[in-house]
């Protein structure tokens, strides 16, 4: 059930319910001493003492001295407490104290029971908290913590589960959005993912990327250092169904509206001012941040705010005039730009914050990944996000950061909105079944390597290079290769693209030697192709009739002429099966093929197999979708290699002017190949994008290690270890911290190697000891909750 409390310009609650009972309550405007308000309510008794122990906060009378003072307008009392939650530098008194003045003040024991009593037969509350967008004194308070008198039920389920949400006034003409089956998230960094201040977002972000359930997942972008016109760009080529900005953001003191910062276009860097100039340029208000999230015409269904780390070290968004005291302001003075940007049509704002090891915080992103993909409500999500860190573990007044996330509303959201609608959940993705027939998702997790995600977006932009070439600068094994080719082959599933995969990792994979062998290995990939999509196998096609005729005309390969004749008659009504074994009769082939030969005839293989796929699934691959071939350990290629670079691709990759085929290809240099691969660097720029695959960087290997470590993936290589998910505590020591960093950027190699290393788990144990990494047990707590 859905209660509205409004506020009105003069501080007048009027509260509502589905039944039409209505209520009403005054507050009172007490000064704070610094040119603001903040509420206390006119009505209100002196409290009395607490029944429930004092839990470490203090004494009953002291804690009754501190709510009447606060429940009394008692601005020192108030700055005092509000500034301790809000700088995290509280104690347990503060949160207790805090939360039940917010409740006292809004409802009000006898209200909210009389409101209970309403909702009766309902097992779900959600408070739907209302006023205008400039009442930024009541959007800044944490009404999010509210504690009644023996314990936080309004976010604890008992006795029931209260979701509190906040509904932008005067925007019921902005209604609710459904998301795709395969939500897209699009993910702003206002820097780099690197950026020690912007850990936590990025924390977030990998948690997001790695989440799956059996049936979905997500499909994510990430734009770092994103300046306006990338992110419209973006906006308009990935059309997301969330978009989650991570960023460094601040509180203008002279307006009191928020602003998030965004790197600069190159008109604007060219622009006359000086540096300080330049940095206020970077701010982008709600007015210019609407304008790109619309660009396509509406902006997405949902959009995430991440407050992040100041340069203090504090958390939250700063206020210009707070800079240089290094005075820092809670997560809630983000709400007037969440405020603004559901009055400019985004039909939910999120605001988070928190570091993903906060366990409440970590728990209310997997409900809210959990409502995306499985058709809950996202109202309820969020109450049981809360409540989820209630179901064990610490008391909650030891730390605030469940309090923290904010769901704001347009009024045209109803209670009952589910971003996926139920029916979606019910269809497995065509994308996702696709995923698993070409078995390329691997655990761990991808990451880190977004760079070669940009590139790859750069292969279908008119005047880019048609192929890239993603290289190790010497032969060792486990930089990732493979898994770079496999997780681009992954996006361009999920973007509407076929890969044609030559892969490495097939049982009876031998790199092909020559153009003849090379077309046999294409042929396996676009028969596999075609087998996963549901098309018929190329046994009519251009590229077997083609390596058919050559091979009839030497007389190495009668034998298997016959024998493929065979196998057609005895395999004339299973097509696949056919296409199989004929596959399975050709050896090494000799170098009978020129690459001119077969050039025109590989095109027109891949044009059909695109002709095809379009037509037989206009719903999941794009009208512009392309074939995208992917070849692995090229550096192995032998005497097939030269003609690859030289003779078979050209402007448009394996394709033509009407119909590019873009080309991804994995190598390794310090090889004898390195006499062919120097002149293919230096000659054919045009064609070519090199990217190298260098180790993890100093600024970036924790965070990949924390990706890691998040999806156990080697249950027996270290019992109790390896086999379960843990987190970074970064509110543990500096030293300790320090600590840690440093032994794992001296014990490991810093390349996807060291994720199969018990080395690896062996500093994970030792810095379980010492405090800093942490068991997550989510699904555990989830499961309970559940239960």
């Amino acid at each position: 059930m859905r209660f509205t409390i409004k506020i009105d310009e003069n501080w007048l609650v009027s509260i509502t319910c589905a039944s039409g009972r209505t209520w009403e309550r005054q507050l009172a405007k007490a000064p704070d001493g610094r040119g603001g308000f903040f509420p206390v309510c006119v009505e209100q008794a002196a409290p009395a003492p607490d029944a429930e122990a004092s839990g470490g906060s203090g004494s009953p009378s002291a804690q009754t001295d501190r709510r009447r003072a606060l429940c009394e307008g008692n601005a020192d009392v108030f700055w005092e407490v509000y500034g301790r939650i809000t700088r995290r530098t509280h104690e347990a008194k503060h949160i207790t104290d805090f939360g039940r003045y917010l409740f006292d003040t809004l409802l009000g024991k006898s209200l909210w029971e009389e409101m209970l009593s309403e909702a009766a037969e309902e097992d779900f509350i959600e408070l739907c908290l209302s006023w205008g967008r400039s009442e930024t004194y009541l959007h800044r308070l944490p009404w999010e913590m509210m504690r009644g008198a023996n314990d936080f039920f309004l976010v604890c389920g008992i006795p029931k589960l209260v979701a509190i949400t906040r509904l932008v006034a005067d925007t019921k003409h902005v209604t609710a959005r459904q998301i795709s089956p395969q939500p897209r998230l699009l993910f702003i960094i206002g820097t780099s993912l690197t950026d020690e201040q912007i850990r936590p977002g990025a924390e977030y972000l990998s948690l997001l990327r790695q989440f799956r359930l059996e049936q979905r997942s997500f499909h994510s972008r990430v734009l770092q250092r994103a300046s306006p016109l990338q992110m419209k760009q973006e906006l308009k080529r990935f059309e997301p169904d969330v978009v989650y900005f991570i960023c460094h953001g601040g509180i203008d003191s002279k307006t009191g509206r928020g602003y998030l910062s965004l790197e600069l276009d190159a008109s604007e860097k060219e622009a006359p001012g000086d540096e300080e100039a330049k940095e206020k340029l970077k701010r982008r208000d709600a007015e210019q941040l609407l304008s790109m999230l619309k660009v396509t015409g509406q902006p997405p269904p949902i959009v995430v705010l991440s407050a992040c780390y100041s340069a203090g070290g504090n958390k939250g968004l700063k206020r210009d005039d707070d800079r240089k005291g290094g005075k820092m302001l809670g997560a809630h003075d983000a709400a007037p730009l969440a405020a603004e940007l559901v009055a400019g049509g985004v039909p939910v704002v999120i605001g988070m914050s928190g570091e993903i090891s906060d366990l409440a915080c970590r728990l209310f992103t997997r409900q809210f990944g959990t409502a995306l993909v499985s058709g809950d409500q996202l109202v309820r999500a969020t109450g049981e996000g809360r409540c989820a860190a209630f179901s064990e573990g610490l008391p909650p007044q030891d730390s605030v950061d469940w309090a923290f996330p904010a769901v704001f509303m347009a009024e045209g959201v109803g209670p009952d909105y589910a971003p996926l609608p139920p029916e979606a959940v019910l269809a497995e993705s065509t994308a996702v079944r696709w995923i698993r027939g070409y078995d390329i998702d691997r655990l761990p997790v991808f990451c880190s390597r977004d760079e070669f995600f940009d590139a790859f977006y750069q292969l279908f932009q008119p005047h880019e290079p048609p192929a890239l070439v993603a290289y190790t600068e010497s032969n060792l094994a486990d930089y990732g290769k493979t898994r770079i080719l496999q997780q681009l082959a992954v996006t361009a599933l999920r973007e509407g693209h076929i890969p044609c995969i030559v892969s490495s990792e097939l049982d009876d994979w031998k790199p092909p030697q020559n153009i003849a062998q090379l077309c046999v290995e294409l042929l396996r990939a676009i028969g596999k192709a075609r087998e996963v999509i549901g098309l018929p196998p190329p046994l009519k096609g251009s590229l077997l009739r083609y390596l058919r005729f050559v091979a009839a005309g030497c007389d190495a390969y009668r034998v298997m002429c016959d024998r493929m004749a065979q196998i057609e008659d005895a395999f004339s009504d299973a097509p696949q099966a056919c296409f199989d074994n004929l596959m399975v009769l050709f050896p090494a082939l000799d170098d009978i093929i020129e690459a001119e030969g077969v050039r025109a005839i590989l095109r027109t293989e891949l044009k059909s197999l695109i002709d095809e796929a379009r037509q037989a699934h206009p719903n999941v691959v794009r009208e512009d979708g392309r074939v995208l071939v992917m070849l692995d350990e090229v550096h192995r290629y032998d005497k097939a290699f030269i003609p690859l670079f030289y003779k078979l691709l050209d402007d448009f990759g394996l394709g033509t002017d009407e119909e590019p085929v873009p080309v991804v290809m994995a190598l390794s240099k310090g090889t004898p190949a390195d006499e062919y691969i120097r002149p293919v660097q230096e000659k054919l720029r045009s064609r070519f994008r090199f990217m190298s695959i260098p180790e993890f960087g100093d600024d970036e290997y924790m965070l990949v290690y924390q990706q890691v470590l998040m999806t156990p993936f080697l249950t027996e290589l270290y019992e109790d270890i390896s086999d379960k998910p843990w987190v970074f505590n970064y509110n543990a020591s500096e030293e300790i911290i320090q600590k840690y960093k440093n032994r794992l950027r001296k014990r490991l190699k810093r390349i996807p190697e060291d994720f199969f290393s018990d080395r690896l788990f062996i500093t994970i144990e030792d810095a379980r000891d010492e405090g800093f990494a942490l068991p997550v047990d989510d699904e555990a707590r989830l499961a309970a909750l559940n239960e």
